[in-house]
């Protein structure tokens, strides 16, 4: 009986390994930077789309899990960016609040449109908002030690205007001394890609889900 019982838990253990581990992902960024795109060419659908579908794509993705072994996970990508919360009481910081404090939220992309030079700066205050919600919310959590890990894409990369890394940075103060403690708390990194030409984000989606998988 003690050998039946024991063949039944390591199916259902090994169900559960092999099963779909679904997580809410954040989107935010400025109106333009890409977000609509990059949900759809991760989805693999028509990137000429209405900026006014749904905000929330299911994104499915296979990430090799600490002990080497193969596992899916399901991204429900939600769009929170300028079409939602301009219509939202209390604007984008009480929009992020509410879905992170709302949900399990596994992760968040920031997406900055590298050729819009005139927005870099208003891109970085964005951010460092978003990260100021994120540490408040988890600082009162109950339950769970780890940080949100943050992608940040710094998109249109084909665009003869677009910015080095290095000013990408500076302008989302990625580069100060203060962004590198953060980084020892909270795992974020830097992308440079091109959702028009499908270069580099999925390189910053697979570092993204080495923390989604293990969390």
């Amino acid at each position: 009986m003690s050998s039946i019982l024991s063949a039944a838990i390591q199916t259902v253990q090994t169900l559960l390994a092999t099963r779909p581990k679904r997580v809410n992902l954040l989107v935010t960024g400025l109106d333009n930077a890409g977000k609509t795109t990059l949900l759809h060419r991760m989805r693999n659908s028509d990137p000429n789309c209405d900026s006014t579908l749904a905000s929330s794509t299911d994104i499915h993705l296979t990430s090799c899990a600490p002990d080497g072994a193969q596992r899916k996970l399901i991204l429900n990508a939600v769009d929170l960016g300028a079409l939602q919360y301009r219509h939202h009481p209390g604007g984008i910081h009480k929009l992020w609040r509410d879905f992170l404090e709302g949900g399990s939220v596994g992760g968040a992309v920031f997406v900055v449109d590298a050729a819009d030079t005139e927005r870099l700066h208003a891109s970085g205050k964005l951010l460092q908002g978003l990260l100021g919600v994120m540490n408040e919310v988890e600082m009162q959590r109950t339950t769970g030690n780890s940080s949100i890990p943050v992608l940040v894409l710094g998109n249109k990369i084909d665009d003869h205007r677009a910015v080095s890394e290095n000013e990408i940075r500076e302008a989302l103060g990625l580069g100060s001394s203060r962004a590198q403690e953060r980084a020892e708390t909270r795992p974020l990194k830097l992308f440079m890609c091109s959702t028009v030409m499908r270069q580099g984000y999925l390189e910053g989606f697979d570092w993204l889900s080495s923390y989604l998988i293990s969390n």
